[in-house]
This record gives C-alpha cells, sequence and structure tokens, in this order.
C-alpha cells in the first residue's frame, strides 16, 4: 500500500470516528498559511489537514515564517498543495507539485517542521504535493527549502514534492532528519540548487530510526565547499539507524570530479536500484546500482525521454512503496514496470504524431 492509501485509511478512520476531534482548514495566501501552521502546537485536535490552494506562498513581508512542531500525541497533520474550488474553496485537487509554490526567506527555510521532541508519541506529518524554493538563504543554520524531523516513536511522510532553487551558502540545500521515528520520502524531484556540504538533500538518521527513500531524482544540484563531501545526496547514519534507498537517480551534478554525487556515512545504508554518477563511502547493500547517462528529456527537464535505460528497470516494491502518483501527479506504474527516478515515462499520444499537430 502506498504512503498515500495508507495515510487516508487512518485519517478516514480517525476522522468518521471522532468528527468533534478533527479541524479541515482552506488557505488561499501567505498569511492564512503562516496562521494555519501556528495554530498546530496548541490545537487540541486528533487530526488537522491544513489545504493550500494553487498558487504562490511567500514568507515575506511579515507574513511570518512557515513552520510548526506537534506538541500533543497521537495527531495527524496532513499539508498538501494543489486545492482550488468556487469561491475560495477546497473542493478539487490536483497532485501536481508544480501548482502549489512555496518560498523560503533568507533567514528561514520554506518550511520547517517536527513530531515534537518533549516525549510525544504516535504523530504523523504528511506532506505532498507542494513545491517548496528559497534561492537567497543566507542563515547558518538549518536548511534553505525544508529543515524537517521525524523523532521517536513518530513518523514523517514527504511526497511529491519538488524542492528547486534551494540555495544556502552555510549550511545543505535540504535537510531531513530522523531521531528514532520514521520518514518516508517518496517521488521527489530535487533540481537547480546548491549548498554549502550538500546541495541536493541530506538525510541524517540517528537512534534506530528507520528512513526509506524511493523514486527520487537529484539533477543540476552543487556544493558551494570545494571539498564538500556530496554534490547532491549526503546519507548520513548513526546509533543503528537504517536508511533504504530505491529506484533512485542522482545524476548531472557538480562539475567538479573531486565530489560525488552521493555520499554515505556509517552503517546500516542500502541501495536497491540507485543510479549515479560517483559514489563516494560504501553502502552495506548496494544491489542493481547502474551509471552513465539517464537520458533525461532535456538539460532542465529531467523526465525520461523515450530511449532512457531508466524506464521499466525499478523495482516493483522498493522499501516505502512506489507510490500512487509520480512527481508530475501522473499515474506512477504506465508500462511493464515502474520507472527509476521522480518521474514515469508518459509516451507521446498517438494523435500528435507524425506531424499531426502542425495540421
Amino acid at each position: 500500500m502506498s504512503v498515500f492509501a495508507r495515510f487516508v485509511s487512518l485519517a478516514l478512520a480517525l476522522s468518521a470516528g471522532a468528527a468533534s476531534h478533527a479541524a479541515t482548514l482552506c488557505v488561499a495566501n501567505s498569511t492564512q498559511f503562516h496562521d494555519a501552521l501556528a495554530s498546530i502546537a496548541t490545537s487540541t485536535d486528533a487530526l488537522v489537514v491544513i489545504k493550500l490552494r494553487t498558487g504562490q506562498y511567500a514568507d515575506a513581508n511579515g507574513n511570518g515564517h512557515f513552520v510548526f512542531t506537534q506538541n500533543r500525541s497521537n495527531q495527524i497533520v496532513d499539508i498538501s498543495g494543489g486545492w482550488s474550488g468556487a469561491n475560495g474553496t477546497c473542493t478539487g485537487k490536483s497532485f501536481d507539485p508544480a501548482a502549489t509554490v512555496v518560498t523560503g526567506a533568507g533567514d528561514f527555510p520554506a518550511l520547517r517542521f517536527d513530531n515534537g521532541f518533549s516525549g510525544t508519541s504516535g504523530n504523523s506529518i504528511y506532506v505532498h504535493d507542494l513545491t517548496l524554493r528559497n534561492p537567497n538563504y543566507t542563515a547558518e543554520t538549518m536548511a534553505a527549502c525544508v529543515y524537517g524531523a521525524a523523532t521517536a516513536a513518530n513518523e514523517v511522510m514527504f511526497e511529491r514534492v519538488h524542492l528547486r532553487e534551494c540555495n544556502a551558502t552555510r549550511v545543505p540545500s535540504s535537510l531531513m532528519e530522523n531521531d528514532g521515528g520514521t520518514l518516508t520520502i517518496g517521488n521527489l524531484l530535487v533540481r537547480d540548487s546548491q549548498g554549502a556540504d550538500v546541495g541536493g538533500l541530506m538525510l541524517a538518521s540517528y537512534d534506530g530510526g528507520v528512513t526509506r527513500a524511493a523514486q527520487v531524482t537529484v539533477t543540476n544540484a552543487a556544493s558551494v565547499w570545494t571539498a564538500a563531501p556530496s554534490s547532491a545526496l549526503y546519507v548520513q547514519n548513526y546509533s543503528g539507524a537504517h536508511a533504504y534507498i530505491s529506484n533512485t537517480v542522482v545524476w548531472g551534478n557538480d562539475t567538479d570530479v573531486a565530489v560525488p554525487d552521493i555520499r554515505v556515512l556509517g552503517t546500516g545504508v542500502y541501495f536497491t536500484r540507485v543510479h549515479y554518477g560517483k559514489l563516494a563511502g560504501v553502502p552495506d547493500f548496494n544491489n542493481t546500482p547502474s551509471s552513465g547517462d539517464p537520458r533525461f528529456a532535456g538539460t532542465y527537464d529531467a523526465r525520461l525521454s523515450i530511449d532512457s535505460p531508466l524506464i521499466d528497470s525499478g523495482v516493483a516494491n522498493p522499501v516505502g512503496g512506489v507510490g500512487t502518483f509520480d512527481a508530475d501527479g501522473k499515474p506512477r506504474v504506465r508500462g511493464a514496470g515502474v520507472d527509476v527516478g521522480a518521474f514515469e515515462y508518459v509516451p507521446p499520444d498517438p494523435i500528435f504524431k507524425n506531424g499531426f499537430e502542425n495540421n
């Protein structure tokens, strides 16, 4: 069962049994988004659903930062973009992350969240169908686009998200931590970003935490530091943590040949069908790795071309699942098998072949 299907089943069961303890907020502008996130800290609701209407949300002009923490146990927080409807309602849904864009400030990530660090348990955070960007991050802490944490006895699910133009000069471009909980990432695109020690995404897991990342694409990421550990993906494990990276492509990143695309630090890291240029560090398990040109559709387009070796070459049931939709919000499995990376190849419509569109 996909991350989305598991979450929906849980949310429906909870809301059906305790409707008076569920809150749904339809958000249309930056101030409303900030206020909705801020309300989570004091909420007594077991289910908080924040729906962002399609459009632009910017951490600027006094709107406040986009940040929240869970201060109670057994709470589900669902944050998603792609909503629309008449008269400012949230009744229609798109699964395309590009339709809803959240931009961070120079001193704060586009989105910052955690399950709570003071003995909370049974909490879930589900973030999906969003684009996060922050082109001018200058702070010395956290990260440019996302700084999120799954804590012990809690979980975070991060699905169908685009991280783009996440530019930091002193910290990682984006950072997801797992401090003894469960972190699941799926159908994630990271592109056109740079950071101090890693230009794409850092995954750091501790104290027995389980991190699962599948259907990820990282491209056109670069490190600011000349001796950076990784240009695109940095997987760190400590104290009995486990990280599973599957059906993922990390390619076309830092031009400095001394900086690897992927770096692994620690034990308990498992790769399954990962396509990369240069790997530093040794994962405990590295099944069916591959390299060479993945044949993206274009220089700045990480979708797959018709002759890509990534088409239909992924493992069918990676740890964490393949998801219902890809990073374009389109059906995930369309051919003989699942494709590697954030995007599923979509064949051209036969109607538009052979020059028909020119008639």
